[in-house]
């Protein structure tokens, strides 16, 4: 019975380090010309924090204060996995910044799938000022 018992604990305890681990990290201030897309490699040298490492094979990077093309205030979600980014979102006040969303939106949809490919797919939500964009990776049977 004890060793039934052992076995057991011992399972369980395998399971659980067979997991994905993933990290959060929030991070003030990032800039770059480019946003990495869901379906890229992402090189996380930028950032104040070494991902991945032995122990954690996802992120969850959230950054306050992102500037895209020299246009600051937006805000970035990323979801990342295994080096690859698996899903963004943008947030954005302001006129100048929802029309960067818009553009984004539409170059997104207007990717091929032969090019990239993955199937990258985009929502955006949009009132006067404010904007939303999700770009995620549809699945290959899609």
């Amino acid at each position: 019975m004890k060793v039934l018992f052992t076995l057991l604990i011992f399972c369980f305890t395998l399971g659980a380090f067979a997991q994905e681990v993933t990290i959060k990290h929030y991070q003030r201030k990032w800039s770059c010309d480019t946003i990495p897309l869901p379906y890229e490699r992402f090189d996380a040298k930028d950032l104040m924090i070494p991902f991945p490492d032995s122990f954690y094979n996802g992120a969850v990077i959230m950054i306050k204060n992102f500037t895209w093309q020299n246009v600051g205030r937006f805000r970035l979600k990323m979801v990342v996995e295994n080096d690859t980014v698996k899903s963004i979102i943008l947030k954005a006040k302001g006129t100048k910044r929802g029309n960067m969303l818009l553009a984004l939106d539409a170059w997104i949809r207007d990717q091929n799938k032969a090019e990239t490919g993955c199937n990258p797919s985009s929502t955006i939500h949009t009132t006067q000022r404010r904007g939303t964009l999700k770009i995620s990776v549809l699945p290959k049977e899609y």
